[in-house]
Order: C-alpha cells, then structure tokens, then sequence
C-alpha cells in the first residue's frame, strides 16, 4: 500500500505517543506543509570515511527534515521525560538514494527515504 494508506493502520505500531496526542494524527495522515512536525525513523547510522560524523538513514513519515534543521532524535532506550538516550543536533545534508545515484537535497518530504549527515 502507499504510505499514506499504510500509516493509518500502522501508527500504533510506528510511535509510543498515544492515540490522542498530536504528533500520533500527523503520523496517522502522513501529513506535510508548514508547521507539520518531523517524524522520521532512522534505521541505520553509517560512519563517514573520516569517521567524524555519521549518515543517518531513514524514513520520512510526516513533514520534512531540511538542511541545517535542529533534529530531537530519540533512541530504543529512551522514555518520556526523560533525558536517557536523547539527543539533538543539526542535519548538515540531506540526500536521496536513486538507484546507486546519491543526489543532495535541500530537504526530504514525507514517504521519502532520506539521509542525512549528522
């Protein structure tokens, strides 16, 4: 199915947040446009050659990760309100993998697969 289709019944599964919360109808609607917060799953990070930073590899589910965008990322362990397995940092590209063609983005939308240097 379109990810549209198929977030409506996999949201449950894709975020912790509950049903009521804002964030879990944006996930829901596979929603973008200004305003629209980023929910993006990283599924691999994959260190640089220089070994100083890392790609993130994932997968856009609403809004859209920018260049230069300020990145909350949460990990497996991390719980609600709480600071354990938490981080931020800014997205210094974003890339898209065509084929075995990686092309630079200024920004990645939603149902995209994107990646970006951290």
């Amino acid at each position: 199915p379109s990810p549209k289709v198929a977030q409506r019944y996999r949201a449950e599964l894709l975020s912790q947040a509950p049903s009521d919360h804002p964030s879990s109808a944006v996930l829901r609607g596979c929603e973008t446009g200004p305003g629209t917060p980023l929910l993006m799953y990283i599924s691999r990070h994959v260190p640089t050659a220089d070994g100083k930073r890392f790609i993130a590899l994932g997968r856009v589910f609403s809004g859209s990760v920018q260049k230069g965008a300020k990145l909350r990322m949460m990990g497996p362990g991390y719980e609600n309100g709480k600071k354990h397995d938490f981080f931020v940092n800014s997205a210094s590209a974003v890339v898209r993998f065509v084929g075995e063609e990686c092309l630079e983005e200024e920004e990645g939308e939603q149902a995209s697969v994107s990646a970006g240097s951290l």
